[in-house]
């Protein structure tokens, strides 16, 4: 099959203000779909790339929103490529550590081709597909979930943030927040199964998501944030325990809520803010005193923070998946050829819960 010549993909085409604007047919539109020609030429040490895959991740509304400047990564302007990660294949390459036919995750964004500077890149991998991680045993969106940078960062919370030690840091209690998405559906699974939890309090939205969650392990009680007596709820489900690890996808209120139940010494892990990665702003958080009286360890990180930890924790992720101790969880949305329009709404669903676990574009085909 040829090489297309043109691909579509999309751009900023108004920097939001006071939330994301959906209708394509809006002047104030927040994105774009445009038609690009695919380069034929390269500079040195760049690649060019097939997307196959694209990740939906709270965190790209952080990356566009105007509001939260270049603290996480930098706003992307008007014009810009909508940021994503992806999975895609090399068609090309000017690189002497990337041959064509070899895949790669990578910042692909929402587009159909991705060209992509590999001594630029701060989360830039080549993606293996033999022996245990061939497709037929491991399909390669997964790789971008479960076994990528989504069960990367839930693993890199606990063992690396948290300092928790695989082999001895049992029976411990955690209180996992965003419960049912990404990162949260691996952390849970993590600490019940791989960290022997004592208990963990998963923070769900809906009686539907909750029951899926607890699925997970016996150790495992989920707390539906939707009902009007959460806070009851919450306390109830705790009982007379207190959190030793916090692991915390979400902020806001909730956030603010769960500090008067962590034990002391805790550790809290700040790995998102889903509650405000819309355009509220960042949320006041009133519990600082608590900081200090309970001697609490509070750390913000990226996931690329740990990139020199990738092969070791897609190693262990693997083996524990074999073992049956974590289950990759994933929607996969099919977005390719003229569905590629509907990306924009696949991403939107993230925040009024439409998936379970991961949730994937597919947006080209491994050919």
């Amino acid at each position: 099959m040829s090489q297309s010549t043109t691909y579509q993909k999309f751009v900023i085409k108004n920097q939001p203000v006071n939330g994301f604007n959906f209708d394509a047919s809006s002047p104030d539109a927040t994105f774009q779909q445009v038609t690009s020609e695919v380069p034929s030429e390269l500079p040195e040490d760049h690649l060019l790339v097939k997307t196959i895959y694209v990740s939906n991740d709270p965190a790209q509304g952080f990356w566009i929103y105007s509001n939260f400047g270049s603290a996480y990564g930098g706003k992307i302007p008007v014009g810009g490529n909508v940021p994503a990660l992806g999975i895609g294949k090399v068609v090309k390459s000017t690189s002497k550590d990337y041959a064509p036919g070899e895949y790669i995750c990578g910042h692909c964004g929402w587009s159909e081709y991705a060209v992509l500077n590999t001594k630029d890149s701060k989360l830039l991998y080549k993606v293996s597909t033999a022996g245990d991680w061939d497709p037929t045993k491991v399909p390669l969106q997964h790789q971008m979930g479960a076994f990528g940078a989504t069960g990367i960062t839930a693993l890199a919370g606990l063992v690396g943030v948290a300092k928790l030690d695989i082999e001895k840091d049992h029976g411990l209690t955690y209180l996992i927040t965003g419960a049912a998405g990404a990162v949260g559906t691996m952390a849970v699974q993590i600490a019940a199964n791989v960290l022997k939890a004592k208990k963990v309090i998963a923070v769900a939205g809906g009686a539907e998501k909750c029951k899926w969650v607890e699925s997970f392990g016996d150790s495992v009680v989920a707390v539906d944030y939707k009902d009007a007596n959460y806070k009851e709820n919450f306390k109830k489900a705790l009982g007379d325990d207190r959190i030793n690890v916090y692991f915390d996808n979400v902020g806001g209120e909730i956030f603010n809520y769960a500090f008067d139940f962590l034990g002391m010494n805790a550790s809290v892990v700040c790995c998102g803010a889903i509650s405000s990665y819309r355009g509220s702003g960042p949320q006041p958080f009133y519990k600082l005193g608590m900081i200090v009286t309970k001697r609490l360890s509070i750390q913000g990180f990226i996931v690329s923070d740990y990139i020199a930890h990738f092969p070791e924790y897609k190693s262990n992720l693997l083996k524990w998946y074999q073992e049956g101790k974590i289950s990759p969880e994933c929607t996969t949305v099919d977005a390719r050829g003229d569905k590629f329009s509907k990306i924009p709404d696949v991403w939107n669903g993230l925040f009024s819960g439409f998936n379970k676990g991961k949730l994937i574009t597919q947006v080209g085909d491994d050919n």
